[in-house]
């Protein structure tokens, strides 16, 4: 899997300038003619959890984890109050904890691998409190849990410091884990619908130290979010309300980037997605013909794009999409498709929409969360059937695995190539003078991936003429 560009000759004295030569990867085919694969991977068992609700996440050590809604031990309800699971690379599927109403319960959002290794989360429910909020017990919790399993309550949200959290925490570019509540804050002594108060944003360290980061007032733009945060490659936050787009920075300035018209409205679940192109991307996730779903763009000026509207029938497409490595987005709906019980979707970068997958109700039907794309390149999400309970899923997309070179740059005397990677995957950059030749050769060491867009450089120009190519290695 490879992609190539020119470095045309340089005059002396002259800036340097690159151009994008041609592009070939193996497998680029369209959606109807390639290999896609679509694989249940592990069926839930109400012990190990049920109701899977939220997005997993990829462990340093190549497992899946997540969160499930119920399940777990009845001894306090008897659906369940939800767990903490494990996916194995052996296939097994384990609890890492069950949550029991004091330590938290109902988890809506998944989980985040902080650098020490452990995994944070939140709980909608349970705590300290014994107030009634969404006709459950509690406001919410935060949580930390071992990759083995030893859980640690964190914070028990009380009103006054947030109520509800239905996102998952993110590790910002200082340290610390950011999170929103869809209520409480400091208007917790406003009555409104489930719990009290227009809902925060908060940050919280490690070992649990706490701070609001900006409250959500009536008057303010936006208020109750449920939807995650984004660390940015700009080292801000940003978030959605569902009728505003907004950056937050980590020293607490809060901007109102962009206000979202009624054609993009229902997006209060989708997490904010950034593409390498520089812009943002959020679904609406549509609820009939006349009011479709779609997947469009905002600038930080505020510039509303639209890049693809879906189908009438593909509606219900909470958890937003991602970008894969192809560049083309990458999401689920809750109904639509041949079956009625939703969709996998892709949209290409000209705004081509296309069902991938049309889900069964026994495998995998009425995903809720967003997909994730594994180290091995291949998408996973969560969904229903597994006899009521729920499954972990695998989607294979030859196409989408492949390196994609953004328009190539110059830093000084240095040739710049960036390309869109899979954290953890290895890379390797070869260059030629020749390309009637087969004489390809290494460009420096393997590179791997820390994060979604990678990068070399180099300042070597023997050649009048230089041709570069990126192999994602096995």
């Amino acid at each position: 899997m490879a992609r190539f560009l020119r470095h045309p000759g340089i005059m002396c004295h002259c800036k340097p300038l690159l151009i994008l030569f041609f592009g070939l990867w193996a497998g680029c085919l369209s959606a109807r003619s390639e290999d896609v694969q679509f694989q249940v991977l592990a069926s839930f068992a109400f012990t190990n959890g049920s109701v899977p609700w939220a997005p997993l996440i990829q462990g340093t050590d190549g497992s899946l984890y997540g969160t499930a809604y119920y399940g777990g031990s009845t001894t306090v309800q008897a659906n369940g109050l939800g767990t903490v699971f494990k996916f194995a690379t052996n296939g097994s599927l384990t609890p890492l904890c069950t949550f029991y109403g004091t330590n938290g319960s109902h988890p809506r959002s998944g989980l985040v691998q902080a650098k020490d290794g452990n995994l944070y989360g939140t709980t909608h429910n349970g705590g300290t409190s014994t107030a009634i909020a969404f006709s459950e017990v509690g406001y919410g919790t935060i949580f930390r849990v071992t990759p083995d399993g030893d859980f640690t309550n964190l914070l028990s949200f009380v009103g006054t410091n947030g109520a509800c959290p239905a996102a998952e925490l993110i590790e910002g570019s200082d340290g610390w884990l950011y999170g929103t509540t869809r209520s409480g804050g400091a208007t917790f002594d406003i009555p409104g619908y489930g719990a009290p108060g227009y809902g925060c944003i908060f940050r919280i360290s490690t070992n649990g130290e706490f701070a609001i980061v900006h409250s959500f007032t009536p008057g303010s733009t936006g208020v109750s979010p449920m939807s995650g945060l984004l660390a940015a490659s700009d080292g801000n936050l940003y978030g959605n309300c569902g009728t505003v787009a907004y950056r937050l920075t980590t020293s607490g300035v809060f901007d109102p980037v962009a206000l979202l018209d009624s054609s993009h409205a229902y997006t209060h679940l989708s997490k904010v997605c950034e593409g390498r192109d520089g812009l943002f991307y959020l679904v609406s996730h549509g609820v009939n013909s006349n009011s479709p779903g779609q997947l469009f763009s905002f600038s930080t000026n505020g510039t509303l794009s639209t890049l693809s509207v879906f189908p009438g029938s593909i509606t219900f497409s909470w958890g937003g999409a991602i970008e894969g490595t192809d560049g083309s987005f990458f999401g689920t709906s809750q109904l639509g498709g041949t079956n009625g019980a939703g969709t996998i979707y892709r949209v290409t970068r000209d705004g081509v929409f296309t069902v991938l997958v049309s889900l069964d109700p026994n495998s995998g039907g009425s995903p809720s969360a967003r997909l994730i794309q594994g180290i091995d390149g291949a998408f996973y999400g969560t969904g229903g059937g597994g006899d009521g309970n729920g499954t972990i899923f695998r989607l294979t997309v030859p196409s989408a695995m492949a390196p994609k070179l953004k328009a190539p740059g110059s830093l000084g005397s240095e040739t710049v190539l960036s390309w869109s990677a899979i954290r953890g995957r290895n890379y390797q950059v070869q260059t030629t003078t020749n390309l009637a030749g087969l004489n390809w050769e290494n460009a420096g060491g393997v590179v791997t991936a820390t994060n979604s867009l990678n990068a070399w450089s180099s300042s070597a120009r023997s050649a009048p003429q230089m041709f570069y190519r990126v192999m994602m290695l096995p």
